[in-house]
Formats: C-alpha cells, structure tokens, sequence
C-alpha cells in the first residue's frame, strides 16, 4: 500500500465547504489526514456519523487555510492505473487526476552526436546502437532538424534488446552545425545534442578559364580542363547553366507560371468549343421534328458533358507531365557553341579528371560563355570560363576602287570584277542593296552565290544612268557567316548629251495680227546616245497657243538632224520677247533656251461707204446688190470677216456678202458684194457689220442697210363672199385653210382667211356648228376584259379619254343595271361556285373617277378596277354619258362591258410529311 498526501486551500473571503466523493474502486481510498481532523475535534466529537458522511469527506474550510486529505492506493499488479478523484465546493466541481505507474521501459541513447568535420553538401553517416534497459518492450521515434536524416525514424524495441541505426548528414553550407534530436518513448521525449563542423574540402580546377582556338564556321575545336580532388572522399560533380539553385528555381517558377496560363488558355478555349457545340446542337434540336423524346435530348446533353470531362482530364493530364519534367530537370549546361563532357561524373579520393570542352562557332564573332561546376564538398559552384573567336569564309575582290569615267546619259557602261575565296571553307556571298539614285543604275550579275575553296567567279556589272551628274557609290558584299564586309567604290561623272541648234536666236520681225508667221530651226545630237528631246515655249497658255512646234518632242539619233518648223500667230498686238527650251527626257529642263523676238501690229483699213448702204426701193421677194469697199493702207496684211445676220431680223430681209471672210493684201482693196432680199413691206434698216481682226478690239464696224420694200396692190371688190366648200377654186392668189376634222360627222372649214401674195392680207370670216360629240379614245370601249384572274385580288386596267372640243365637259360613268337571272346564269357556267353568303347584287367593276369635269383640249385617265370575292365569268355595263358646256342634257358618249374570269388559287403540297435523321 502506497499513500499520499494533498492539500486544498481556500483562496476566497469567505468559508466554503469542501467535499470529496469517495472513490468507486477499491483500490484508491482518501481519508482526512490527522492535522486536520485535530482541527475540528471539538466540533465533530458528538456528531453521529451517517452514510452519507462516509461517502463524502470534507468540512469547511477557513479563509485562507487548508485542508489536507491521504490518498491510499492497493495496487494488485506492477501495472500503470490511472483514476480520476471529484472534488465538490458549493459553486463548482474539480477533477484530480491521479496516476499509478507500474513497470518503466529505458532506452539508452547518446545525449551527444557528434558528426565532426564534414564536407560540406556530401553525405556523412554515423551509426549508433540504442539499447532497452528498462522492464517493458516500447515503441520509439526519432525526431531530427532539416539536415539530418535517419535510415530508421520509428520502431519497436523489447527490453533487453538493442538495435543499430544509421544517422545521415547532407550540408548545404560551410558552418558549425549545433542543433537538438528528439527522442520518443513510452509517453517520454529525451532530448539529444547534433554537432558537426561544416568545411569545404579541397576541389579545384586546374584553369578557370579556356581561350579555345579559333575555328571557321561549320568546324570545331577543343580544350581541356582538370578537376583535381584532394579530398579524402569521393565527389560528385555535374555541370550546370546557372550559377546557384536560386536562379534554378526562379527559372523553373517562369516556366511553371507559364505553363499555367497556357493551360488557362487552353481550358477556356475548350470550354467555347463545348459551348458552340452545345448551341449548334440546339440549333438542330429546334429542326427536328417534335416527336423527338426528351429523354434523347437529355442523353445527347449527357455525352456532351462526358466528352468535356475527358477532355478536361487529358488536359489536366497533359500538363501534369509537362510539370513533372520541369521538376526533374536538373537543367545542366547546354549551349550552341560550347559542349562539355562528360556532363558529369565522380573523382575518387586524390584524383583528378580531364573534362573536353568542344567549341563549335556559328558565326565570325567572340564567344563568351560560364559553365557552372557543381561539385560535393564545395558549397560554391565552381566557375569555368570559355572563351573562342569564330573565323568566318575569307573572300577577297580583285578592285576595290572602279572610275567609269565620263559616260553620257543613257549610255551602257559594261565591266568585270573577280571575287576569289581566300579562306579554307566554302563562302557564301549576297550583294547588298543600293538605294541611292546612281546605285539604282547599276545592275550585277550574279548578285550571290557559292565560292568552293580557293575557287574565283566573275560579276559581270551593268551601268546606265538617266540623270547627269557626279557619283560615287559603295557596293558591299555580305559574307554568310562574317562581320567583314567586301565592298568596291565607283566614281564618275555622267555628261547631259550634246546637242547644238542652227540659231542663235529667232526673229520674226513685224508681224500682222492673227497672221501665220513660220520660222525653221534645226537641231543636231553631237553626242554617241541617242535621247528624247521636249521643244516648249515656256507661258504659253494652253487655250490661246499662239506657238505651234512642229517636231515638239521625240527621239534624235546620235549625229541625226532634225528640222523643226515654229508657226507663230500672234494674238496680241504687242512686241514679243520670248523663249524657246528644250528638255531632254530623264535628264533636265531647260537643258538650253532660245530667245524668240516678234513684233505684232494690226494694219489700217478703211471702209467705205462708212455709214449707210442704201439700196432704194426693192420689190418685195427680190434681190438687188451693192458693193462695199475695204482698202487696206498699211505695209502688213489685214483679215476682215462679214457679220452673220441674226435669225430674228431674217423676218423683214435677209442679206448675204461675197464674199464672208477674206485677206487684204498689203496697199490693197478688197470688194465685198451686198444681196439684200426683203421679206416684208415698208421701210427696212438692218445693222451689217464687218469685222477687220485686230481692230478695235475685235468688234465689229455697223453700216446701216436702208431699202423700201414695196408689193402688187390688189382691192376687194366686196367685203363678204359666198363660198362653196365642195368646189375647187383656183385663184390667182394664195389661200390658206386651217382645216380640223375632229368626227366623221364634221365636214366644215372653222377658219379661213385670204392672203395676197406680195400685197394686203384681206380676212374673210366664216362661221359654222358642228353636231356629235368630242370625247376621244384610242381604245375601243365596247368591251374590257380583265380575262382570267385570282380571287380577292384588286386589278386595274387605265384608259385616257380626252376633250377634243372647245368647251368643258362633264363625264358621268353610270352602272346600267342587269336582271338578276343573268348574274346567275354566269355563275353556273364557272367550273368553281363561291361558298360564300354574297348576293348577286355586290358589285365587282368600279371606275375611279366616276365623274369629271374635263375642260376643253385636255384628257383624263380612268382607272377601272375589278375585286371579287367569288369565282366565275362576271360581266358589268357601264355608260359614259356627257354634258357639254351649260347645256343641261346629257348624251351617251360610250357603252362599255366590263368582265373577268375570276378563279381561286390553288396550293398542293408534293409531299404531306418530311422526316430527317442526324447520326453521330
């Protein structure tokens, strides 16, 4: 029996009353210990203990003091026991734990592991045994820092037995390590010292940097380096790109966040795909026909469903190994002009190993690269410089400065340069474009090629330039695989043609206005080219040319002579002080000018007579002449041109000159013969004007024609006569008849009146009243027929009907009515009887307007119009009846029969049901 003691204390103002429940089980019982039950002797003395006293023990406790209780405890086996004792107070209720340990397991462990010196990122093992000293077998696990690893981290161990563990250390950094184990038994930790001091050990390169030989393009060469390992373990070493793990991972975190957008896009790209598809296929549902199952609509929803979800799974899937790449990479060095081997590989203890470095060039320029060493026992990757200059082809020009001398434009210069290949590979070459203006001219053949070794091509050059001027343009050759560039220069000077004309200058001299004046200029090439030539007077304006170049463009030959004829008619009455420029095509304006010298004067000429031509009495419908005289007193020549007479004064005479237009020689006079034929009686004035060109600003000078007009003089004997229409007369005079036959009914003359040739007009009136009606058509109105047309459809047939009289009319359409028995006897001749309730009475025909007041000479269009609702041959009259003037009764003008042949439409489908099937 084990026992022991505790205390409660009262921590509060005021007494509170304490009671424990006495334990359920046998093997635990608390009783008061003996101080205490001193203290309350007097107060419990001559109490009777009851049950309930024996189950619970406890009394009040004082403010501030404390109640001590034994807890005896009867194990009956060496095993652990655990109870829990309740403790009550007035306000609350605790729970003691009270625990029995029986048999104890011991493991026996280091306190202190101590590793030593240790290379730094090399793996170091330490074994160690771990014995069970204690009385039960336990179960054990170890607890270990970051860097330290053991092959065994649990298990279970009986008493009295042992067992080896091996602990394993792999540095990243040179330092002294102190950190702290955990041991785990038996509800127990045991903690334990790790120690181990961290140095880099002796590995080094026999060089830090390779120079590698210069190699031409598509060849290689190499160098060596040696790793040295003076350690006394074995290392391993890899070569890297990057020269420490960060930047590996920062690398690795880009691609991986790349990859995830990727694969966002991807998914969002899948998702519209599915989504179209879905619409489409709504699309084709709405199509089908309607007995359609909605259970088929829900399968077809569900495949699509399951096809997105493969799809999404594959992706997932595809982007889970492209991950898991990234993550194995060790992204050792790689590079398109140096090569390492081996990539990687172990030194034993104090040896060394030679690594080849390749250097393989791309391109005529220096390389410079790092390669990382990642070695065990170094905690720095070492690093290794390389280094090598890349040769490219070697080609050399035989001239690299050409002076094509001085070419005319236009003329063909031809030569030939030699590119040779100097170097011990083949050389590629490319011409590079010229985009200057002389560089444009020259033209070469070939532009690229191949040049084996040692081998020598021809480039055959063309020049032709169109400007003159200076040049001087570099060519360069571009070297596939070089920064050297091959280039020749050209120099030169590009003459215009030579050209010479006959004249210095031209002089026209005194010219008359608006006379052709011709002067003949020739024009030599004295050049070897040939050339186009533009002759051009500069101002001239382009509607009044008064400078007419015959050959004023073209081609000239070398050596040709080509005469040019200038016409010059002067407009102006002015000196002339002018140029003449010639432009060579391609070359430049105004390559040389010609003064061009004219003086132009308009000659005095004077007409006579100045005021009136005065041709007395002329007979009416005869001619009689007279003469006007033009004397030109100038040295020069002078133009004159007669006026035509204007169409309106044509009426009362008409005159003609002889003749019109004509050329005054110089000191000369000029006749111009005057016909006057008059047309009316009485006096005659009429303005003739002549026109000398040049003079007075070219308006014309008026001479008055005067004549007297006179005719036969015939007298009426009687002032009204009677006159028989159905007899031919002939008189001596003229009649004229205006004759209009508006109806066969009308056979009279409306008006006549007597004209006397070459005398007084005498009138005659006549006076006349016709019967029968005016109203005209084209058309015959007896009978419009629509022929065969659809039912419940309007149709309009126009006709113009127009008032040839001279006084207004009312036009009224009247419907004449028809006996009910015809209407229906038409209806039974139709192959179709109407259902409907429409009586024969409704109306089918209808004229739009039904009446009009139509005034006299003007004419209306009627629109006739058929709608009905029932099929058959329907026939309706109509009469046109008329009102003349004021006249109050009416007449029939026209009787017209309107009908149609209507029918109803008729539709049938080819087929009464269409089915489709759509197969996946």
């Amino acid at each position: 029996m084990k026992e022991k003691i505790f205390k409660l204390r009262n921590k509060d103002k005021v007494a509170r009353r304490v009671k424990i429940i006495q334990p359920d089980s046998r093997l635990f019982q608390v009783i008061p210990a003996l101080s205490n039950q001193s203290l309350g002797q007097s107060q419990i003395s001559n109490q009777k203990q009851t049950e309930t006293e024996k189950k619970y023990i406890g009394n009040k406790i004082a403010p501030g003091m404390e109640a001590s209780f034994i807890i005896k405890f009867s194990p009956e086996a060496k095993i652990d026991y655990h109870y829990d004792l309740i403790v009550v107070t007035e306000r609350e209720e605790f729970i003691i734990p009270i625990y029995a340990i029986g048999k104890r397991a011991m493991i026996e462990f280091p306190d202190i592991l101590d590793f030593g010196q240790c290379p730094v990122k090399y793996l170091t093992e330490k074994p160690i045994i771990i014995r069970n000293v204690g009385e039960k077998a336990t179960k054990w696990s170890l607890t270990l820092p970051s860097e330290f690893e053991v092959d065994k981290k649990e298990g279970v161990l009986e008493y009295e037995k042992n067992e080896q563990i091996v602990l394993k250390f792999f540095p990243k950094e040179t330092q002294l390590y102190k950190n702290k184990g955990i041991l785990e038994y038996d509800n127990l930790k045991a903690f334990f010292s790790l120690k181990a001091d961290v140095q880099n050990h002796l590995v080094y390169f026999s060089t830090n940097s390779i120079s590698l030989e210069e190699s031409y393009i598509g060849l290689r060469s190499q160098g060596t380096v040696k790793i040295f390992n003076k350690s006394p373990v074995k290392i391993d070493f890899e070569w890297r790109t990057f020269q420490s793990e960060n930047e590996e991972m920062e690398k690795k975190g880009r691609l991986r966040l790349q990859l995830e957008e990727e694969e966002a896009e991807e998914k969002m790209l899948l998702k519209e795909i599915v989504n179209n598809e879905k619409i489409q296929d709504e699309e084709m549902e709405f199509m089908d026909n309607e007995g359609d199952s909605e259970d088929d609509q829900e399968d077809e929803k569900t495949i699509i469903e399951k096809i997105q979800k493969k799809a999404n799974l594959m992706l997932t899937r595809k982007y889970k190994d492209i991950h898991k790449a990234i993550d194995d990479d060790l992204l050792l060095f790689q590079d398109d002009i140096f090569s390492i081997q081996p990539i990687s590989g172990s030194i034993w203890p104090n040896s060394e190993i030679t690594i080849t470095v390749t250097f393989s060039p791309q391109g005529q320029h220096s390389y410079r690269t790092f390669a990382y060493c990642n070695i065990s026992c170094k905690q720095q990757r070492l690093e290794l410089e390389l280094q090598g200059d890349g040769i490219g082809p070697k080609a050399e020009l035989n001239q690299n400065e050409i002076n094509l001398g001085d070419p005319y434009v236009n003329e063909e210069v031809n030569l030939i340069i030699n590119i040779e290949n100097k170097g011990d590979i083949d050389c590629k070459f490319d011409l590079l474009p010229n985009e200057r203006h002389f560089g444009k001219m020259f033209k070469f053949f070939p532009e690229n090629g191949l040049l084996k070794v040692s081998e020598k091509k021809d480039i055959k050059i063309t020049f032709c330039s169109s400007k003159p001027g200076e040049f001087k343009e570099t060519f360069k050759w571009r070297l596939h695989g070089s920064n050297d560039f091959l280039q020749v220069l050209f120099i030169g000077h590009i003459r215009a043609p030579q050209f010479e004309f006959d004249k210095e200058y031209i002089d026209f001299g005194k010219v008359s206005f608006n006379f052709p004046q011709e002067q003949r200029l020739k024009l030599t090439n004295k050049s070897t080219v040939p050339f186009d030539y533009v002759l051009r007077i500069p101002g001239e304006n382009g509607h009044e040319k008064e400078f007419t170049i015959e050959k004023s463009q073209g081609n000239i030959k070398s050596g040709e002579t080509i005469e040019n004829v200038i016409v010059f008619i002067p407009k102006y009455t002015k000196s002339y002080d002018m140029v003449l420029t010639i432009d060579i095509k391609g070359v430049a304006q105004d390559m040389k000018c010609l003064s061009i010298k004219a003086e132009s004067e308009v000659p005095q000429v004077e007409i006579i007579p100045q005021d009136k031509l005065d041709f007395g009495e002329i007979f009416l419908k005869h001619s009689d002449v007279k003469e006007v005289q033009l004397i030109n007193n100038s040295l020069l020549k002078a133009k004159f041109e007669v006026q035509e007479q204007k169409k309106e004064s044509m009426i009362i005479a008409k005159y003609e000159a002889f003749p019109p237009s004509g050329i005054i020689q110089p000191g000369k006079e000029t006749t111009i013969k005057i016909k006057l034929t008059t047309n009316t009686l009485g006096d005659i004035s009429l303005p003739l004007g002549i026109i000398i060109i040049g003079s007075n600003n070219n308006l014309p000078y008026f001479i008055n024609i005067a004549a007297s007009s006179i005719g036969p003089k015939v007298e009426a004997q009687n002032s009204i006569k009677e006159i028989d229409l159905d007899q031919q007369m002939f008189y001596k005079t003229i009649f004229r008849k205006l004759q209009q036959l508006i109806n066969l009914q009308f056979k009279l003359t409306l008006e006549l009146y007597k004209e006397q040739k070459d005398g007084t007009d005498i009138d005659i009136v006549l006076k006349a009243k016709g019967i029968g009606k005016t109203i005209f058509c084209d058309m015959d109105l007896s009978l419009l027929d629509f022929q065969t047309v659809y039912t419940f459809k309007k149709h309009i047939i126009e006709v113009f009907i127009q008032n040839k009289g001279r006084k207004q009319q009312k036009l009224t359409w009247v419907r004449r009515a028809e006996k009910k028995k015809a209407v229906e006897d038409n209806l039974k001749k139709s192959s179709l009887i109407d259902n409907n309730n429409q009586t024969a009475e409704e109306t089918v025909f209808s004229i739009v307007p039904d009446n009009v007041v139509l005034p006299a000479k003007h004419g209306i269009i009627f629109q006739f119009r058929g709608y009905s609702t029932k099929s058959g041959l329907i026939p309706e009259q109509f009469v046109l009846n008329t009102i003349v003037g004021n006249e109050r009764k009416s007449y029939e003008v026209y009787s017209t029969t309107i009908q149609g042949d209507f029918i109803k439409p008729s539709l049938k489908f080819s087929e009464k049901r269409t089915s489709s099937q759509r197969y996946y």
